[in-house]
């Protein structure tokens, strides 16, 4: 399965996953506080 995705399109997930992360941990943050 990981053939499938060329190597610039892991670099994009992964920095789109790593974004949306950062994203929601800061929006739990928010809303906890």
């Amino acid at each position: 399965m990981a053939e499938r995705f060329s190597r610039r399109d892991m670099l994009r997930i992964s920095a789109v996953a790593g974004v949306g992360t950062a994203l929601g941990a800061g929006l739990v943050s928010e809303l906890v506080r």
